[in-house]
């Protein structure tokens, strides 16, 4: 069994979680990435979606309501789905994905962003409402190789909203931080 198809048939055992660190299980190169096209992901998260539905038995509806476990399960799904594991996979994600556009904000600071209205105590703790650039970036190329997959306009147009809140400062809700004359994404927005 090759060196991934080993990894993702023992990772099947255990839960790997949507929040899982990379301390507790290693995720190898996506097999489905190709130089100078967007078709794989460069992460292979197969490990995060063990079975074809959404949403996915089993799983905390507290991991449902961060969105990148969410974006992470599709991205994972989609791999499945690059690996011939058959079109359910494919048609799972977008039920995922449909949801996702569902969840996007319409307008405002946070247009095209999928706020967490749950409080989230990390290294500083986060109130409700807030964006997460890490959901923004996986979930924008989610939506992006969904369009290219199935040629759906309105994957490339969530994609491109999804994008909107890294131009917005992250104390006017957006995920943009300045240090200096430097801009840069926040996966968890805090002060500091």
């Amino acid at each position: 069994m090759p060196d991934s198809a080993a990894h993702v048939h023992a990772s099947k055992r255990a839960y790997a979680g949507f929040f899982s660190s990379v301390s507790s299980f290693s995720l190898p190169v996506g097999e489905h990435v190709r130089p100078g096209s967007v078709r794989g992901y460069y992460i292979d998260l197969r490990v995060k979606s063990t079975g074809p539905v959404w949403p996915p038995p089993g799983v905390p509806e507290s991991d449902l309501r961060l969105h990148v476990g969410a974006i992470q399960w599709a991205l994972g799904s989609y791999e499945r789905y690059l690996a011939d594991e058959g079109e359910v996979w494919l048609h799972t994600v977008c039920r995922c994905a449909d949801q996702l556009i569902d969840l996007q904000e319409s307008s405002g600071p946070r247009a095209g962003g999928w706020v967490h209205l749950h409080p989230f105590d990390h290294t500083f703790a986060l109130r409700p409402p807030w964006l997460s650039a890490m959901a923004q970036g996986e979930g924008a190329s989610l939506l992006v190789r969904l369009f290219l997959e199935t040629g759906e306009e309105r994957y490339a147009e969530a994609a491109r909203r999804a994008l909107l809140p890294l131009r917005v400062d992250s104390d006017q809700g957006g995920v943009r931080a300045t240090v200096g004359n430097l801009s840069f994404p926040e996966e968890y927005p805090t002060s500091p």
